[in-house]
């Protein structure tokens, strides 16, 4: 989180800090960097700003034989996703759930077959990228699918 020098109007967080922060209203934190310590107190206020981003959502494979995780970054629109799932050649679709993050994990062994990704935003859209990653993909790599329309 960025430390904020007053009297700045706004600063920046991620998501996960954001809905923690929201929970009650008005909350006070301290937040303890470099041995200072700086107390905070948060109205539950919040302003999600589209972002437009270049390419496509990208995609990070990662897993083992029975566990496929993927990190799924430059996402446009709000940059929230809700639901994710995965298709192989050989499977239906696959709904992952959030492991943190934006990394999203099933159980199933999808090596050796093309993956297609189903994401949906907290606007409700949803985007469908077919045949991301090829048949010889392997873990670690990085794919790049489709877009949210900004």
């Amino acid at each position: 989180m960025e430390v904020v020098q007053l009297p700045r109007e706004h600063f920046e967080m991620s998501e996960a800090a954001l809905f923690r922060l929201q929970r009650e209203e008005p909350i006070s934190y301290l937040f303890s960097t470099g041995g200072r310590v700086f107390g905070a107190a948060f109205k539950q206020q919040s302003l999600v700003v589209k972002c437009k981003r270049n390419g496509g959502m990208r995609f990070t494979v990662t897993g083992s034989s029975y566990f496929h995780q993927v990190l799924i970054t430059n996402v446009g629109s709000d940059g929230a996703i809700t639901a994710v799932k995965v298709k192989g050649s050989r499977t239906g679709w696959i709904a992952m759930g959030r492991n943190w993050g934006q990394n999203w994990q099933c159980n199933a062994d999808l090596r050796g077959q093309p993956l297609s990704f189903e994401v949906t935003s907290s606007g409700r859209s949803t985007i469908t990228s077919y045949n991301v990653a090829p048949l010889n993909w392997w873990f670690g790599q990085t794919f790049e699918g489709k877009q949210f329309l900004q």
